[in-house]
Order: structure tokens, then C-alpha cells, then sequence
């Protein structure tokens, strides 16, 4: 397997630390916008521990898309959880409005601040590498 591929496939794996983060952040009131975060940087810091010659921009490309990736599935798996506690099915939340606007008002502010955080790491990975 070629180590871009490998670099990538075991960096989204990583970034679903990022992911139990967001959730367990969720659940005690915040939206998680530094755990949304920690799923690019998780990524990357995998790829880059794979890959130390890669210099292309690819690992930040991949970290932009699989922080909203998983941020969705964060919010996703939240919804569930909130139904298995409260009794009702997943089907049945996404029928609810109110649920649905409150999974697209913090999954928008979360790629927001994901992308301000995020930004942030990269630019200054960036910078030291120049």
C-alpha cells in the first residue's frame, strides 16, 4: 500500500479522536469548535508521522475535508445518542425540525470555528516549514 494511502486512511482513523471529543463536549453544552479542530490536526500529525517527505499541501487539503467530514458524523452520532437516551429513533429526529436545525446551526458554527482553528495550525506548520 502506497504511504499516501496509508498516511490517509490511518490519519482519518486518528481523527475520530477529534470526534469523541466533539461528542463528549456536546453533551456538557458546548459547541466544540477546538475538537473539531483536533480532527484536522490529528490527521495531519499522523500523515506527516508517515509521510516526513511529503511536502505537498495535500495533508492540510485532506484536514480541511475530513474535519467537516467528521463534524457531521459527530453531530450524526450526537442526534443517536440523544435518541437512545430519550427514547426515541433516529429516523424519528431527523423528522424533527427542531432537531434539524439545531444539528445544521452546529454543524455550521463548528466548521466556523473549526476552520478558524484549524487555519490557524496550518498556517503556522506553514511558516515553520518555509
Amino acid at each position: 500500500m502506497p504511504d499516501r494511502i496509508k498516511g490517509t486512511l490511518l490519519g482519518f482513523l486518528a481523527s475520530f479522536g477529534g470526534v469523541a471529543g466533539w461528542i463528549i463536549l456536546n453533551f456538557v453544552g458546548f459547541i466544540a469548535g477546538i475538537a473539531g479542530a483536533g480532527m484536522g490536526i490529528l490527521f495531519a500529525i499522523v500523515y506527516t508521522k508517515l509521510n516526513p517527505l511529503d511536502d505537498s499541501k495535500y495533508k492540510y487539503v485532506m484536514a480541511c475535508v475530513i474535519t467537516v467530514i467528521d463534524i457531521v458524523i459527530a453531530e450524526l452520532i450526537c442526534l443517536a445518542i440523544e435518541g437512545a437516551i430519550y427514547g426515541y429513533t433516529f429516523a424519528e429526529a431527523l423528522n424533527n425540525d427542531v432537531a434539524v436545525r439545531s444539528i445544521i446551526i452546529n454543524v455550521v458554527v463548528g466548521i466556523i470555528l473549526s476552520g478558524i482553528s484549524l487555519g490557524g495550525y496550518i498556517r503556522r506548520q506553514i511558516k515553520n516549514n518555509n
